[in-house]
């Protein structure tokens, strides 16, 4: 029999400094200018110094306004790159937990790996660390309380877990009730009712804000060779976790799921031996869930979807990231109205996207390809722009199904960008210059891309 290989273990990395936060900077071909005329101008042009004083001076009140309104706009966008993901921040820090708030935008939450957190207020653009209390504490999951979103947790595999109600500016901590102060995954039920914590003695449970925690029926043994490698919470407060024992006759995976905060646990029944390491669901429809198994039969990783009814048919696998290729974290974009989801993997060799009920993944990797992705997140408030947590920081990327050519996102294709195009396609560019160029999202530019971006600059977007 194949031995699936061991999750990853929390280790604290070297501390570094806390970064310096990044300036904000233009999109792929970009450019910061603003042009201005004046009434007088347009009846006369010349420059601004043959003006009046009081025109001059009401010139450049007008000017200084339109480039801070620039800046503004620009720094709420900088952080991602069209159809390209561009690195973020913070800088030289291993990004191991994220968590964006769905009630204020641009607020994003990175946990490191013995640097503690990191808040951006601009959706990437710039960070602070947000770790008073916490210190440089090794941080392996992070939630945000959905009923007061002022209300965060994280865990740490040597510290336990940590809880603030200031977005992060101040953290206390929070284990009265465990067992230990390891703690590795943190869920919350999406009415805020219930929080739970996976340790190395099994799943807890707290219905007071992490006050106070009560093991549930999901126990680790003592000195056992077991672990839980995934916990989530459904839309209807069903927890599921991901649980490993090697004293187990197959040495597998299970997956157990619990409907009363815990108190009692089943098995779900899965469609192959092995698995799951990671499991996400559908926002909107409780009982459809995806799963990442591990097919020890072919030793790889598989994706699958329960359709409430049982198994759909499995996933194909990854190009680029078959075989022993771990995948880490699923993510779910749910689609209103029935319409099918959009998945997305975070693996050992970067993104991988696919539509639900169908067996093809895409490499979703121009910017990024090589990196090992621990963590994928949807923005709640634009679900077009994504953040990975990466072993080299935050990076994001905002996806559009625009125009072929379009390096800029204005809806028009210029000269300057098919010589954009041409110069990645020599190789004296990288794709960062123009994530647009690669409409199909493959990392690469063919021939079809570039005669499309000709087309459009000839005839328009539309």
């Amino acid at each position: 029999m194949l031995t699936p290989p061991l999750p990853r273990r929390f280790r604290p990395r070297k501390k570094s400094s806390p970064p310096t936060p990044r300036a904000a900077r233009p999109l792929p071909g970009q450019h910061a200018s603003v042009v201005l005329v004046t009434d007088r101008q347009a009846e006369s042009p010349g420059e601004p110094s043959a003006l009046p004083a009081r025109s001059i001076s009401r010139w450049r009140t007008s000017y200084s306004a339109l480039l801070v309104l620039g800046a503004t706009l620009l720094a709420s966008r900088a952080h991602a790159g069209l159809n390209v993901w561009t690195s973020a921040g913070p800088e030289n820090v291993v990004v191991t937990a994220l968590a964006v708030d769905a009630a204020t935008a641009g607020t994003v939450y990175a946990g490191t790996a013995g640097n503690g957190v990191f808040r951006s207020a601009d959706g990437g653009g710039s960070w602070q660390h947000a770790s008073t209390g916490l210190g440089d504490t090794y941080v392996s999951s992070i939630v945000i309380d959905s009923e007061h979103p002022d209300t965060l947790y994280v865990a740490s595999p040597n510290r336990g877990v940590f809880s603030s109600t200031d977005h992060g500016d101040t953290w206390t901590p929070a284990n009265r009730g465990l067992h230990s102060q390891s703690a590795h995954l943190l869920a919350v039920d999406a009415r805020g009712r219930v929080l739970y914590v996976s340790s190395n003695e099994g799943v807890f449970a707290s219905i007071d804000g992490a006050h106070s925690w009560r093991a549930t029926s999901l126990a680790l043994p003592a000195w056992s060779n077991a672990w839980i490698d995934c916990l989530v919470v459904d839309a209807a407060g069903a927890v599921y976790a991901c649980f490993f024992t090697a004293e187990s006759p197959e040495g597998a995976w299970e997956l157990r799921r619990s409907v009363d905060a815990g108190d009692s646990w089943d098995s779900v029944v899965l469609p192959i031996p092995g698995g799951p390491l990671a499991v996400a669901m559908d926002s909107d429809m409780p009982g459809i869930m995806h799963a990442v198994l591990y097919d020890a039969s072919a030793a790889t990783y598989r994706v699958c979807t329960s359709g409430g009814r049982g198994w759909m048919p499995i996933h194909g696998t990854m190009p680029g990231c078959d075989g022993p290729c771990r995948i880490y974290e699923l993510a779910v974009d749910a689609a209103p109205g029935g319409a099918p989801d959009t998945l997305y993997a975070a693996t050992a060799n970067g993104v991988y996207t696919s539509t639900e009920w169908t067996s093809t993944w895409t490499p979703l990797n121009t910017g990024i390809a090589g990196k090992e992705v621990r963590r994928v997140v949807i923005d709640p408030h634009d679900p077009s722009v994504l953040y990975a947590a990466t072993s080299s920081g935050v990076y994001s990327i905002r996806l559009a199904q625009g125009c072929a050519g379009d390096c800029d996102g204005d809806a028009a294709v210029s000269i300057a960008e098919l010589v954009a195009m041409v110069d990645i396609a020599l190789g004296r560019n990288s794709m960062a210059a123009c994530g647009a160029a690669d409409a199909d999202r493959n990392g690469a530019l063919v021939v079809s891309e570039v005669i499309s971006a000709v087309e459009h600059a000839l005839m328009g977007c539309e």
